[in-house]
């Protein structure tokens, strides 16, 4: 058996315990805690860079001020976007149209269909239409 002061692969064997860590652990735990805070940083950078591409199409309307500007933009966009785009214009149109003809049925500038469609549909249920063969 060797004595306590003598290097020893097990320091523990004598009870003894270093004040320092070892410095390869001290390297290990560093490298541990700086592989975590890269993964955290990636997940950081996707996270922002998904929340910039949502954003994107608010960002290109703040800057656009003229149907140029908004054309050159779309005809750069992907497909798939350009997509989404065309579905929200169409949505947005058919909202603003709907909303436009409430308004003109309310204000009775559509009564003139009404009267004219009445005859048409009066008696008989629906109205025939004409078809021309050819």
């Amino acid at each position: 058996m060797s004595h306590p002061n003598h290097h020893c692969q097990n320091a523990d064997f004598w009870g003894a315990r270093p004040s320092r860590s070892h410095p390869s652990a001290s390297r290990r735990r560093n490298q541990r805690a700086k592989t975590a805070l890269q993964s955290a940083l990636v997940l950081l950078a996707e996270d922002a860079f998904h929340l910039l591409n949502q954003l994107k199409p608010i960002a290109y309307l703040l800057v656009m001020n003229t149907l140029e500007q908004i054309e050159q933009a779309a005809s750069n966009l992907l497909r798939r976007t350009l997509d989404r785009l065309a579905l929200w214009v169409s949505a947005r149109y058919h909202d603003r149209w709907k909303r436009q003809m409430d308004r003109d049925a309310t204000a009775g500038k559509l009564d003139f269909l009404f009267n004219e469609a009445a005859p048409e549909t009066s008696g008989r249920g629906a109205p025939r239409l004409a078809f021309r063969q050819g």
